[in-house]
């Protein structure tokens, strides 16, 4: 299916604005991407809350038609422009297990994006709960990929898509997956096999990596006596 582009509200180092033009360039979505300068306060614009209440990157305008959460967006175009793909599993017992890693990817996501806001907004210093919840979600991760070459099974998903945009920055330093083998032989697969992967993600890869070095690991533990 063909037709005008639609405007993609995005930022560069937002995971879930990354997937959704990696699902976007996979059914061959044309996007006008228009860069959301979350700083300034662009995304608390009226014209914005009324695309999307909720003030959050990436947020879709297909002639009028607006979808924001990452997930919903992603469906929305594969179900447009690929309708009947692998992408999105018709089989029951296979999609419910997508979308088990669906809700889980959120969880992936979440536990990152929030140490990331933090520093954002001005930590000095990492948080040691927030670092727990990351190390355990990439233990959970690596658990998963034990079984399977891809999160749902042997035929690569939208999940992967997504999941994979959120791995992207944690490749090096405290959150390193190379102790995770799994996560780490399957990223690098869907890294070369998702169309235009590094295009998309290293420069956000690089913004994000490049705030989290301006805070500190957080303090040791204080051993017990």
């Amino acid at each position: 299916m063909s037709g005008a582009a639609i405007d993609l509200y995005h930022t560069l180092w937002s995971p879930p604005s990354r997937a959704v033009r990696m699902i976007g360039r996979a059914v061959g979505a044309q996007f006008n991407l228009i860069e959301c300068n979350l700083m300034a306060g662009e995304h608390m614009k009226p014209e914005y809350l009324k695309m999307n209440p909720l003030h959050t990157v990436p947020t879709i305008n297909d002639n009028g038609f607006y979808v924001w959460e990452s997930r919903a967006i992603g469906h929305y175009l594969i179900n447009k422009f690929a309708p009947g793909t692998s992408l999105i599993p018709t089989d029951l017992r296979r999609r419910a297990l997508y979308d088990q890693m669906l809700f889980f990817d959120y969880s992936l996501l979440f536990s990152f994006s929030t140490m990331t806001r933090k520093v954002l907004l001005g930590a000095k210093q990492l948080d040691r709960s927030d670092v727990k919840r990351c190390h355990e979600c990439l233990r959970l991760l690596n658990s998963f990929l034990s079984e399977s070459e891809y999160l749902v099974g042997d035929e690569i998903t939208m999940v992967d898509y997504s999941a994979a945009a959120s791995i992207a920055g944690c490749q090096t330093g405290m959150f390193g997956i190379s102790g995770h083998p799994h996560t780490q032989r399957w990223f690098n697969k869907v890294r070369n096999e998702i169309d235009g992967f590094d295009e998309i993600n290293e420069p956000g890869v690089q913004m994000i990596q490049a705030f989290m070095s301006m805070a500190t690991p957080p303090d040791p533990k204080p051993s017990k006596l």
